[in-house]
C-alpha cells in the first residue's frame, strides 16, 4: 500500500507540473500573437506618419504676439472728431485659399485693446487650408474700434504662405504695419493626420514594460489602436464665466441704455459628423446682466474621427435689448488634438473677451450603441418579472387556501382598454375589486393604452408609493377640475410649454397642448410635480410588489392607412420601443436625437404628462369639441386662442393626432428584413464593441431566422380553427406591405405616434408575444358601444385577427357568443384540447346583475347606472363625485362576480 500510495502521489504531482507547463504555453503563445499584431500595427503607423502627403488639408497656425508704435495720424484724430485719439487696435486675419467648407472661419478676429498703441496678445488662430501645394497668402489688416463703427487703419500685409516649410516649427517674424508701426507674428505649417494616429504615436512613446503588462492582462493591443469606430463624442461642460463685461465703445455703441451685458456662449466645432451637422453649432442660456454668470450646462458633439482634428470654438455674445444678437470676441479655440480618448472629464480655463475668462469640462469618448437589438425582453425586466412571480406563489397559495408553495403558478396578465376618463374609472373599479380577492397580487403584468394608461401611470407615481385607494381618491379629486384648464391663464402656460419644446428643435403638435392639460390635471401632487417621468416609476416596480407596468401606442405613417401600417410601440418604466422591429431604446433618451444608433443631440426625457398626452392622443382631435362645452362659449373662440399659442410657438400647421417623436430607429438596418449571414455579422461586430454591462443587449440569433420563423408561424396556422385558416393569405399580404414600408423607417428623422385605440382598443400586442408568456389574460373592456344591445367583442375579435396575423395561439370566439337578452358581467374563453393555448376572461361594459342587487350605503342611482349615458361619453372630461362613484362601484361589483371563476382557472393550472 505504501509503494502505491507514493507512485499516486507522483503521478498526481506530473499531472500538475504538466498542466501549469501547458498553460504557460498558451500564455505565451497569446502573448506572442498579441505582440505580433501590437508590431504590425507599430509599422504601419510609422510608415503611415512617415508618408509625405501632397493632398488634402494643412494646418496653419498663427500666434499673434504684440504690436508697436501704433499710432493715430493726424488726419486720421481729425476724421474721428478729436473723440477717439488712441487708437483701440486689433487684428484682422484672412487666408485666400481656405480648405472646402471652411470658408466660414477663413476670417478671424483679435480681440480689442482699448487706448494701447504697444498691445500685448499673445493670441493662436487656426485655419485649414485647402491645397498643400499651393497654399495661398496670408492677409494681416490692423483696425481701430471706434465709438461708432470700426475703421480700417492699413492696406493688409500679404504673407506668401507656399514660402513656408512644412513641419519646420514656427517662423517668427515682425511685419511693418500702418506707417512706423510693426506687429510679430509666428507662423507654423503642419499635416492634419497625425491627430488621426495620435493615439497610436501615444501608444508607441509608452514604456516596453508596460505594454507587455497590457498584453498579458489579456488587451488586445491592436484593437485599441485601430478600433472599428468612425466617430468620437465630444461632450463640455460650460460652468461659469468670470469678469464678462462690455468695454466702453461697446456701452457707447449701444447707447448707454444696455450698458450691461446679457451674455451667452455658442460653441462649434469645425469638424462634425456629417450625419449629425445639425448638432455642429449649440447655445448656451442668456444670463440677464450678469458678469459671472453660472452656466452648469452639457453640450455633446459628435466628430469625425477619420478626418481632420478640427478645433472647439466658443464665442461670448450679448443678447441685446434692442440690438440684434452681437458676437463680442473672436471665438476661444481648442485644440480637439490636445484631448485624448478617455472617460474623464478634463477641467481647462479659456480667454475670452479681454480680461474675461470661461471655466469648462471637455472628454472625449467613443460613443456606445445604447439601442438593445432583438425580440427577447431586456435583463431588468426579467429580473423583476421574477421577484414577481414568486410573490405571486405566495399570494396563490393564499387565495386558493394551500398549505404549501407551489412549484409553479400561471402568468396572468392584466389588460385593460381605452376609452377617457371612463376607462380610467372603470380601471380603478377593477382593480380595486381584484385588490379585495387577492387576485391583484397574483397578477405579473397590466398593459394599458389611452384612459387605463392615465390611471396607471397616477397609481405608479404617488408620493408615498402605490396604492390603490389613494389612486382612487386622487382620481375621484381630479376628475372634476378640468374646466378651469381652458382659461386664458392656462393657455398661455400652455403656449410658454410647447414654445420650449420648439426652441429645442423638437416638432410641437396639438398632443403637446393635450399633455399639458392632462398633466395639470392628473399630475399633479405626484411624486416630482409637474417633472415626473416614466423612468421615475423604475423605483416602485423594482421591487416587485406591484405588477409590471406596461404602456401602449401605436406608430403609424402620414398618409398610410392604419388598416396598412401600424406597429405597436410598447413603454416601460426602462424602456420603449417596436417589437416588430426588434429595436428597443432606454427610456431616459425618448427624446433625444439618434443617427445610426448613437445619440447626436441629447435631450431630457419627456415630462410624464406629455406621455399621457400621446397615450391618450385621440381626445387631442376633439379638443375643440369639448373646450367651448367646458367654457360654455363659442367653440371658435377657443380654437382662436389654441391657434395663437401653437403660432406664438412659431409653428405654421399642426397635427391634430399624431405626436411627434425622434425616430430613434433612424440609420440602423432593417433587422426584421436582412439575411441571416448579415445578421450574424451585425451580431459579432455589435458583441466586439460592447462590454459586459453595456445596455445593448443581443437576443438569439434564431429570433431572426426567418426559415424558423416561417415553420412556427406554419405550425401554429395548422392547428388553428378552420374560420382563421382562410384570413391567412390576407395576413401574409399585409406583413408584406407592412415590410415594405418598415424599410422606409429608417429614412425618416421622426416617427408618428398614436393613441393605440386607432387599431383596436384592447392592449394584447405587449402580453402576446412569446418573450412574455402568458397563460391567463383579465380582459377590461371599457369602449364606447352605445347601447348593451350591440356586441361587445368587436375589439376582442380584433385582437383574434392580430394574433392569427402574427401566429400566435388565442382562444376561439363563437359566432354565437352574444346574445342580447342573455348579456354577462364575464365570459371565459378557453381551449380545452390545447393547454398551450392561453384563457381570456373577459368583462364587457354593461350593467345586468347590479340592478337586482341592493347594497348598503348605495342608494337607487347605484343600482340603475347606464355606463353608456352622455354622463359618461367618451368626450365627457368633467365628472361629478356621484357619477364617478356609481360607475367606480359598477366596475367593481362586475368584477367581484368573477372572483370564483378566476380561482378556478388558477386551480387548474398551479403546479
Amino acid at each position: 500500500p505504501g509503494y502505491f500510495h507514493t507512485l499516486f502521489e507522483r503521478l498526481g504531482w506530473c499531472v500538475v507540473r504538466l498542466n501549469s507547463v501547458v498553460q504557460q504555453v498558451f500564455r505565451r503563445h497569446r502573448y506572442w500573437r498579441r505582440l505580433y499584431h501590437f508590431n504590425m500595427a507599430t509599422a504601419a503607423t510609422k510608415t503611415r506618419l512617415g508618408e509625405d502627403s501632397s493632398d488634402g488639408p494643412v494646418h496653419l497656425e498663427v500666434i499673434l504676439h504684440r504690436g508697436r508704435n501704433l499710432v493715430k495720424t493726424f488726419k486720421e484724430k481729425l476724421r474721428s472728431l478729436m473723440l477717439d485719439s488712441v487708437m483701440d487696435p486689433y487684428v484682422r486675419f484672412e487666408v485666400t485659399s481656405p480648405w472646402k467648407g471652411k470658408e466660414s472661419s477663413a476670417i478671424q478676429n483679435s480681440t480689442t485693446k482699448d487706448d494701447d498703441e504697444n498691445p500685448v496678445w499673445e493670441e493662436t488662430f487656426h485655419f485649414l487650408l485647402g491645397d498643400s501645394c499651393d497654399r495661398g497668402q496670408l492677409q494681416v489688416t490692423l483696425w481701430d474700434a471706434n465709438y461708432l463703427f470700426d475703421e480700417k487703419m492699413s492696406q493688409p500685409i500679404s504673407v506668401d504662405l507656399n514660402s513656408l516649410e512644412m513641419e519646420s516649427g514656427y517662423d517668427r517674424k515682425v511685419y511693418s504695419i500702418h506707417g512706423d508701426g510693426e506687429i510679430e507674428l509666428s507662423l507654423q505649417i503642419r499635416r492634419t493626420e497625425d491627430w488621426v494616429h495620435k493615439t497610436v504615436a501615444d501608444c508607441l512613446q509608452k514604456d516596453a514594460v508596460a505594454v507587455r503588462h497590457g498584453l498579458k492582462k489579456g488587451v488586445d493591443i491592436h484593437q485599441e489602436l485601430f478600433p472599428d469606430v468612425s466617430t468620437l463624442r465630444l461632450d463640455v461642460i460650460v460652468h461659469e464665466g468670470h469678469n464678462l463685461k462690455k468695454t466702453r465703445r461697446e456701452q457707447v455703441r449701444d447707447l448707454v441704455l444696455h450698458s450691461a451685458l446679457n451674455s451667452y456662449l455658442e460653441l462649434e466645432v469645425t469638424n462634425p459628423w456629417e450625419k449629425a451637422a445639425t448638432a455642429a453649432v449649440q447655445r448656451s442660456t442668456s444670463k440677464h446682466k450678469d458678469e459671472d454668470p453660472v452656466w452648469d450646462e452639457e453640450f455633446s458633439f459628435l466628430i469625425d474621427a477619420n478626418g481632420i482634428p478640427g478645433w472647439l470654438q466658443i464665442t461670448l455674445c450679448d443678447a441685446g435689448c434692442f440690438f440684434a444678437d452681437r458676437q463680442l470676441s473672436s471665438p476661444a479655440v481648442l485644440e480637439l488634438s490636445e484631448l485624448q480618448v478617455t472617460q474623464k472629464y478634463c477641467r481647462k480655463q479659456l480667454a475670452i473677451h479681454g480680461n474675461g475668462t470661461v471655466d469648462i469640462s471637455v472628454r472625449m469618448t467613443r460613443p456606445k450603441h445604447e439601442l438593445r437589438f432583438g425580440v427577447d425582453v431586456p435583463g431588468r425586466e426579467k429580473d423583476i418579472v421574477a421577484k414577481r412571480q414568486r410573490k405571486a406563489a405566495a399570494a396563490v397559495q393564499a387565495v386558493l387556501g394551500r398549505k404549501g408553495l407551489p412549484k409553479e403558478v400561471p402568468t396572468i396578465g392584466m389588460l385593460c382598454s381605452g376609452g377617457g376618463i371612463r376607462a380610467a374609472i372603470g380601471t380603478s373599479g377593477a382593480v380595486q375589486a381584484l385588490k379585495d380577492a387577492g387576485l391583484f397580487d397574483c397578477c405579473t403584468y397590466m398593459a394599458t393604452l389611452s384612459g387605463s394608461a392615465w390611471y396607471l401611470s397616477i397609481l405608479y407615481s404617488l408620493k408615498g408609493g402605490p396604492d390603490v385607494e389613494r389612486c382612487t381618491e386622487y382620481l375621484r379629486d381630479r376628475c372634476s377640475v378640468m374646466s378651469p384648464l381652458m382659461r386664458v391663464k392656462r393657455i398661455v402656460d400652455y403656449r410658454k410649454a410647447v414654445q420650449k419644446k420648439h426652441f429645442d428643435g423638437l416638432i410641437v403638435s396639438l398632443v403637446d397642448i393635450w399633455g399639458e392639460m392632462i398633466g395639470a390635471v392628473f399630475s399633479r401632487d405626484l411624486e416630482r410635480k409637474e417633472r415626473s417621468r416614466l423612468s421615475h416609476q423604475q423605483k416602485a416596480v423594482r421591487s416587485g410588489d406591484l405588477p409590471f407596468p406596461i404602456y401602449t401606442a401605436v406608430h403609424v405613417r402620414e398618409g398610410v392607412s392604419s388598416d396598412t401600417f401600424a406597429e405597436w410601440v410598447e413603454f416601460t418604466p426602462f424602456e420603449y420601443g417596436i417589437r416588430d422591429f426588434k429595436v428597443f431604446s432606454p427610456m431616459e433618451d425618448i427624446a433625444s436625437q439618434r443617427i445610426n444608433g448613437m445619440v447626436t443631440t441629447r435631450s431630457k426625457e419627456f415630462n410624464l404628462s406629455f406621455l399621457q398626452g400621446v397615450w391618450g392622443s385621440a381626445f387631442a382631435a376633439a379638443i375643440e369639441r369639448w373646450a367651448g362645452a367646458l367654457l360654455n362659449s363659442n367653440e371658435s373662440l377657443v380654437m382662436w386662442v389654441l391657434n395663437r399659442a401653437i403660432e406664438w410657438s412659431g409653428l405654421s400647421h399642426w397635427r391634430p393626432l399624431a405626436a411627434v417623436l425622434p425616430n430613434f430607429m433612424k440609420g440602423i438596418p432593417a433587422l426584421p428584413t436582412c439575411s441571416r449571414r448579415i445578421q450574424m455579422s451585425l451580431k459579432e461586430a455589435f458583441a466586439d464593441h460592447c462590454p459586459p454591462g453595456d445596455r445593448l443587449e443581443l437576443s438569439s440569433i434564431d429570433d431572426f431566422d426567418k426559415e424558423e420563423s416561417d415553420a412556427k408561424r406554419k405550425k401554429v396556422e395548422s392547428s388553428l380553427p378552420t374560420d382563421q385558416k382562410t384570413t391567412q393569405e390576407g395576413h401574409a399580404t399585409k406583413r408584406g406591405e407592412r415590410s415594405r414600408l418598415s424599410l422606409q423607417v429608417q429614412q425618416n428623422d421622426h416617427m408618428m405616434v398614436v393613441d393605440a385605440g386607432v387599431d383596436f382598443n384592447l392592449p394584447f400586442p405587449p402580453l402576446l408575444r412569446p418573450e412574455r408568456p402568458t397563460n391567463v389574460f383579465l380582459v377590461f373592456d371599457f369602449s364606447w358601444y352605445g347601447s348593451q344591445t350591440v356586441s361587445p367583442f368587436q375589439e376582442l375579435l380584433k385582437a383574434k385577427d392580430w394574433a392569427a396575423e402574427h401566429g400566435w395561439k388565442f382562444p376561439n370566439i363563437p359566432d354565437d357568443i352574444f346574445n342580447p337578452n342573455n348579456l354577462k358581467e364575464y365570459y371565459i374563453l378557453e381551449d380545452c384540447e390545447d393547454p398551450e393555448c392561453p384563457v381570456v376572461v373577459f368583462f364587457p361594459l354593461c350593467n345586468v346583475s347590479r340592478r337586482t342587487v341592493a347594497i348598503a350605503g348605495q342608494d337607487e342611482g347605484f343600482a340603475k347606472v347606464d355606463p353608456f349615458s352622455d354622463v359618461y361619453s367618451t368626450f365627457n372630461f368633467n365628472y361629478k363625485t356621484e357619477d364617478f362613484d356609481r360607475l367606480h362601484e359598477l366596475c367593481r361589483f362586475n368584477t367581484s362576480l368573477a372572483v370564483e371563476a378566476i380561482r378556478s382557472i388558477i386551480a387548474r393550472r398551479v403546479v
